[in-house]
């Protein structure tokens, strides 16, 4: 779990990265599940 927030962490740190694959995820569901579960990560925390 800490394997796959640091590395999604890492992929979307910069926002240039960030706008540059948001258009290709952001009507996967799967993105939406990591959202989701980096959500309660940090609401947890």
């Amino acid at each position: 779990e800490g394997r796959l927030a640091l590395a999604f962490d890492g992929h979307l740190r910069g926002p240039s990265d960030f706008y540059l694959i948001w258009p290709r995820y952001r009507k996967s569901i799967a993105l939406q599940a990591v959202t989701a579960w980096m959500l309660a990560q940090t609401a947890g925390n």
